[in-house]
Order: C-alpha cells, then structure tokens, then sequence
C-alpha cells in the first residue's frame, strides 16, 4: 500500500488534499480511494477546516482509475464490492459539509472527472484536458458521473461526451459549465488559494445548510426545499455568526465568523 498516495496539509482555514501518484498520472486504484474516502470523513469532524481543496500532484489532476489493478478472471465476483469502493469515495466528498473546489491542472478524465464533479466548484488552468472516457473501454461512467454532469451541462450535453469521449479542453469546458473558471497555470494555485480563503472567511453555518440545501433541490420538489431552507435559516439566525455578519456589515468592516 502506499502510505503517501494521498497527502494532506492546512493552511488558513484550508484543507488541500492531494492526489500523490505523479507517475501514474495520478491513476486511482482502490487502496487510493480508500485513503480518499477516509480523509474526508474525517475532514467532517475537524472544525478548523472551513474550505477544502482537492487537486492532483505534478502536471495531471487524476487521469481516473488505474487500469494495472484491472483484476483477472478469478476475481470477477469481487467486482461489485470494488465498484462500491470507488462510489464510497465520491460520496463523502460530495458530502462534506464545506466549500470544496477542484483545482484541475492537466487531464482530469474518466474516474478523475468525477472527483472533481463530487466538489461544489472547479477551477482549471486554461491548459487542462476533460473527458468521460469510460466508455473508451466498454465502461458507463461512474462515481456518481451519471448524476453530476447531467446535471450540470444539461442532459443531452452529458450524453454527447460520454458516448463520444472525446477530450474537450478547458474554453469547451468553460462555455458549457463544466468548470466555473480558467485561468493561465502559472495562475492556478494563487486563483485558487484567494478562492479559497473568500470562501473560509464566510459564514460556515450558512454554507452548509445553503450547500444542503441546493444538493437536495436537486431531488426534492419546491415545498421540500422550502422545509429546508426553514430548518436552516431559522438555525442560522440563531448563530453568533448572523449577528457578526450584520454587526460587520453595519460598521463596514470584514466579519469574523467562527462557525457558532
């Protein structure tokens, strides 16, 4: 197993958390999404973490599974609980309860778009590689693909780049929504490390009852969103962070927020 395949650190508020596998790309094989898996359900529990960064090392966000632990014939009744393995991983990033944003930088393809579909925004230097290439070998995409990106091109786009997949580069991906911004890759890391701290410096209660609130509207009719935003809102009038917020806002200064 290899201990560094995912590497962390903080810094202001920010969790950056790193896909380690320069040599492959930044390939994931199910030890790598176990380790992804487990440190963002524990970043769930560090309330010192206010924004999260998820990014690749090198010059690839993560070009998707590992295609060498493709396993043999003998293991074929395995397949299920390793494909559970992959979807576990998607699922507690899309659900942390902060601001998370994909930093993509080279191809984030296949299993890799899905990592950065799983965050609330992505940001990709204008240099970058998408694609849902699953289909290239006989695969439907997974982690969560098939729910994400209809989404968030709309439907017929969705299906276009899967039958297709086809590569689009990052202007493509820009003008149909798949990313929110590009800019040049000496840029990356500072567009997004200034993202980044905004969005620590905010209201965390807010963000996340906002956060759940819109991941449901998805799912849910108005009226189940309208019980949402109530549950919410009336918990975040009620926080020190609201009359910070206000208070700030009146004597035209930056608030404080400390997410209580």
């Amino acid at each position: 197993m290899e201990e560094n395949a995912v590497i962390t650190k903080k810094a202001d508020g920010i969790k950056y958390i790193v896909i380690n596998r320069e040599s492959r790309m930044n390939a994931v094989n199910p030890e790598t999404v176990k380790m992804l898996q487990a440190i963002a359900e524990e970043t769930k529990q560090e309330r010192d973490v206010r924004a999260v960064v998820i990014t690749g090392a090198g010059k690839a966000f993560s070009t998707g599974a590992d295609l060498k632990w493709t396993p043999e014939s003998d293991e074929l009744q395995h397949m299920e609980n390793r494909v559970w393995l992959f979807e576990h991983a998607i699922k507690a990033i899309y659900t942390l309860p902060v601001p998370t944003i994909a930093a993509i930088r080279g191809h984030a393809v296949g299993y890799g778009l899905s990592i950065a579909l799983a965050c609330d925004m992505r940001v990709a230097s204008d240099d970058a590689k998408m694609g849902m290439l699953f289909t290239k070998i006989g695969l439907m995409p997974d982690g969560g693909a098939s729910y994400f990106l209809p989404r968030i091109v709309g439907i017929s786009k969705a299906l276009e780049l899967t039958y297709t997949a086809d590569v689009i580069d990052a202007q493509e991906a820009l003008r149909i929504g798949l990313v929110n911004r590009i800019v040049p890759p000496a840029g990356l890391e500072k567009e997004v490390e200034d993202l980044a701290k905004r969005l620590a410096k905010g209201p965390p209660v807010a963000y996340r009852f906002a956060k759940q609130a819109m991941q449901s509207g998805i799912e849910y009719d108005l009226e189940k969103i309208f019980e949402k935003e109530v549950i919410g809102q009336t918990k975040c009038l009620m926080t020190g962070d609201f009359m910070e917020g206000v208070s700030a806002f009146l004597q035209k200064r930056a608030p404080e927020y400390k997410g209580e």
